[in-house]
């Protein structure tokens, strides 16, 4: 698993590292050492199933502010998504800023959200985290 920076503060994409073999594959979603060296949320008490029934579809516009935030772990379970940060932190260095980024089944990627981003999908199936 690759846990790489974007260009927001709080924001990653999770490359998994599949693992194959003539029997199928693996791949670690997620690992709580490797979320807590990184300052990391590794409580996931919640986890919801999002299925979008027709393409073109947006679902989301999520506002996580204070006083109750929440940080999501998604992961695209079929097909491909298309995710959207918007940065609406007002101290920010970011502040009105975006990033997309494609979610695909395929290659198992996953994006995490900070609190107090706005968070919009275009989905076809997705499994979120989310810590309450």
């Amino acid at each position: 698993m690759k846990i790489l920076p974007t260009p927001f503060e709080g924001v990653f994409q999770i490359e998994l590292e599949t693992h194959q073999d003539d029997r199928g594959s693996l791949a670690r979603t997620w690992c709580e050492k490797e979320f807590t060296d990184l300052g990391l949320n590794t409580r996931w008490p919640q986890g919801n199933l999002t299925r979008t029934l027709r393409r073109g579809i947006i679902r989301g516009m999520h506002w996580q502010a204070l006083p109750r935030p929440e940080i999501k772990l998604i992961r695209c379970s079929t097909g491909r998504i298309w995710d959207v940060v918007v940065d609406v932190r007002p101290t920010s260095a970011t502040f009105g800023r975006w990033e997309a980024f494609e979610l695909d089944a395929q290659r198992g990627a996953n994006s995490m959200s900070v609190p107090v981003l706005l968070m919009v999908f275009n989905a076809s199936k997705i499994i979120v985290r989310c810590p309450i």
